[in-house]
């Protein structure tokens, strides 16, 4: 029967990290230096050898990553996120780390009032407005712009994950009105429909958000014309949305 083969750590060799995780590098018993690797400090079994590192790399005991400087900041997944500048460590190894991993108010207050003039920094983060759409995998996303951050900071956030009904429907119907401007858009150009993302109903008229094979743009086509240039890709959508009801058998 086949063993489980066990892996010892002969020494270290280095350390660095990454983000806000620390990495060893390993010498394993019995192989050569060429084969070491990179391992997180969580997943090693070995406190000897890492203080007989530390100690002789002049690190003492204290693994611990210090906030030196707060660099930039950036709103990913409706979070705030930032650029940190670690103590002790150059600019090339700054990264990007969320609000909730880091453990320095001082140093945040300081860097949010500069941003704002000195208004409080709310950790919430409302949508202001939508700036645009787009399809990722059969996914809808939208480009949100926050409350109290420059379009600069606005990013794709998927529709799921959104509630502000209002200002989505208010932007669709926008997009909505410019229908009338790139009516066979994508049809004129030769391009093929993929599926339809949604029905929207303006003016007693049904319009289809179309995506396209081969591209990342979608287009407002009204629903004759849809049934007219790709009934197959109509009747699909519908076919999906259908809820057929069984009756009680006589």
């Amino acid at each position: 029967m086949a063993t489980k083969e066990e892996f010892i750590v002969e020494k270290i060799l280095d350390k660095r990290r990454v983000g806000a995780k620390v990495e060893y590098l390993l010498k394993w018993e019995g192989y050569p230096e060429e084969e070491s690797t990179w391992e997180k400090e969580e997943n090693l079994n070995c406190p000897k050898l890492i203080e007989e590192f530390n100690k002789a790399a002049g690190n003492g005991e204290d693994n611990s990553y210090d906030v030196e400087k707060i660099l930039d900041k950036r709103i990913r997944g409706g979070e705030p996120h930032y650029l940190i500048k670690w103590k002790g460590y150059s600019k090339k190894e700054c990264s990007w780390e969320p609000e909730s991993h880091l453990n320095c108010n001082r140093l945040l207050k300081a860097f949010n009032d500069e941003k704002t003039g000195g208004r409080d920094a709310s950790s919430s983060y409302d949508v202001d407005r939508i700036l645009g759409k787009r399809i990722r995998k059969e996914k809808l996303y939208y480009l949100v712009k926050w409350k109290g951050y420059p379009e600069s900071e606005a990013s794709w956030e998927p529709e799921e994950n959104l509630d502000c009904d209002k200002l989505l429907r208010d932007f669709n119907n926008e997009k909505m009105g410019e229908v009338e401007e790139s009516l066979l858009r994508g049809f004129d150009r030769g391009l093929k429909p993929a599926k339809i993302i949604e029905a929207l109903l303006k003016d007693g008229n049904i319009y289809y958000l179309m995506s396209w094979l081969g591209s990342f743009e979608t287009d407002m086509i009204p629903a004759n014309v849809a049934n007219a240039k790709c009934p197959e890709v109509v009747i699909k959508f519908h076919e999906e949305r259908i809820t057929w009801k069984v009756g009680a058998e006589s």
